[in-house]
C-alpha cells in the first residue's frame, strides 16, 4: 500500500481575500499531487472577528467553501484528525510535547502573537 501524504497549510494572516487564494491554492496542490488537505483549526481571522462573543469570532474554511463538494474530488480531514492520525502516533519528525494528551488540547493552547500559535510552529519542525 502507497503511504498516504498530506498538505498542511497555515491560513494567511491577512485580509479574506489573501486567505481564500492560500486556500485555493493548497486546495490545487494537494489534488493535483495527490495528497489529503488537511484544514486549519476553527480560529480568529483579520476583520472577520467583529462579533460581540468571543465564538463569534471564529472562522473556519467550511464557513465559505463547499468542502462537501471538495470532498468529492480529494481527501480532506481536520486538523485535529491529521493529529490524532499522524501525529499522535510518532509518525512526524518530532513528537507532540507530552504534557499534550489529546489534539484538541494541543489546539486549543494557543499563544497568540499576531495570530500565530503552537500547532503551526510544530508543524514547521515536525513536517517534511
Amino acid at each position: 500500500p502507497q503511504e498516504e501524504k498530506y498538505v498542511v497549510f497555515e491560513p494567511d494572516r491577512g485580509g479574506w481575500n489573501n486567505i481564500r487564494m492560500a486556500a485555493e491554492t493548497a486546495m490545487l496542490f494537494a489534488h493535483a499531487t495527490g495528497r489529503t488537505l488537511v484544514l486549519p483549526p476553527q480560529e480568529k481571522w483579520y476583520l472577520l472577528d467583529k462579533g460581540s462573543h468571543p465564538d463569534e469570532n471564529k472562522a473556519s474554511f467550511r464557513m465559505f467553501f463547499d468542502l462537501s463538494k471538495v470532498s468529492e474530488a480529494m481527501k480532506i480531514i481536520s486538523m485535529e484528525q491529521f493529529l490524532d492520525t499522524v501525529a499522535f502516533k510518532g509518525l512526524l519528525k518530532q513528537p507532540i510535547p507530552p504534557r499534550f494528551r489529546t489534539a484538541q488540547a494541543f489546539i486549543g493552547e494557543k499563544t497568540y502573537w499576531e495570530g500565530n500559535n503552537r500547532v503551526y510552529r510544530y508543524l514547521e519542525t515536525a513536517c517534511h
